[in-house]
Formats: C-alpha cells, sequence, structure tokens
C-alpha cells in the first residue's frame, strides 16, 4: 500500500468497514471453484498437449469432482516430469483467465448472481450506498471491482422498482 493510500484510509470517514474472505465470490454465485475451472473449456482446450492439465483431471474424476490443487500440485511435482515449470506457467495463465472470464460482469457466470438469493448478495443490499472501506483477501483481487460494479447495478434496480 502507497503512502498515499494509507493517508486516504486514515483521513476518510467511513460508514463501516468491509472485509471480505474466500468463499464471498462462491456465496454470490460465482463460478471460481477449481473444479470449475476443470470442468471449464480453458481447461479442457490445453488438457491434451499438457501433463499437468491431465494429470489434475485424472484426480478430479478420481476423487469425484473435489479435489485440493495444491496439495495435487506438490504431488505432481514428486513425479518429476520434464516440462513441470512450462505447464505451471500455462495452468496459472489459463487459471488468470478463467478467473477473469468468470468474474467478468458481462459473462454467464457472472450474470447468476442476479439469480441466486445469497447471504452475499442480501449483504451487499444492506450496504449499498453507504460509504466504506473495503479489505479484501479473497484470492480475486478483481472481485473487489465486481462489488462495486454489483452494488452500482442494485442501486439502479432497487430505484427501478
Amino acid at each position: 500500500m502507497t503512502q498515499k493510500e494509507k493517508d486516504l484510509i486514515e483521513t476518510a470517514e467511513y460508514d463501516g468497514i468491509i472485509i471480505i474472505g474466500n468463499g464471498f465470490d462462491l456465496n454470490l454465485g460465482l463460478k471460481t471453484r477449481y473444479s470449475d475451472f476443470i470442468n471449464s473449456d480453458h481447461f479442457r482446450q490445453k488438457k491434451e498437449d499438457n501433463m499437468l492439465f491431465q494429470y489434475l483431471d485424472t484426480q478430479n474424476v478420481e476423487k469425484k469432482g473435489w479435489i485440493d490443487a495444491e496439495i495435487e500440485l506438490k504431488n505432481y511435482t514428486k513425479l518429476k516430469p520434464e516440462n513441470y515449470y512450462d505447464e505451471f506457467i500455462e495452468l496459472k495463465n489459463t487459471l488468470t483467465q478463467y478467473l477473469k472470464d468468470a468474474t467478468d460482469p458481462a459473462s454467464d457466470s457472472y450474470r447468476e448472481i442476479y439469480k441466486k438469493d445469497s447471504e452475499a448478495k442480501k449483504f451487499l443490499n444492506r450496504v449499498a450506498g453507504l460509504n466504506f472501506l473495503i479489505f479484501n483477501f479473497n484470492y480475486l483481487e478483481q472481485l473487489k471491482t465486481c462489488y462495486f460494479i454489483f452494488i452500482m447495478v442494485m442501486i439502479h434496480y432497487i430505484k427501478m422498482q
């Protein structure tokens, strides 16, 4: 955080502070689980030519749709694959693009937020219009932008009703 950002936080008056953690995106209905990624076209397109993608897919099938990706990455390194570094970079880039697409306000995944009656959505409706500071501990940094867009859309939607 820059000094300018720290000064802004210290001098501004807020109605409250919002702390967002992992799971907030899931509660909203966004498709941001590893299993969502593994079942996506992003993943399937890379699976044919990348052993790491194939390994993760096999683990996903064997474990019936739930894997601990971090542990599986560690396990994969023990197999001593030749191109692990290149495969990992491709996985990272593909996952990053998937998450950007899944959290894009124009995406089908993001539009699902409006259909789901979630606790996260109810909370955002309650704080809409307040001046608050967000601390985001969710691994999806771009969600902060999504929250603001969502709040603005919900304010517009509420005014229309």
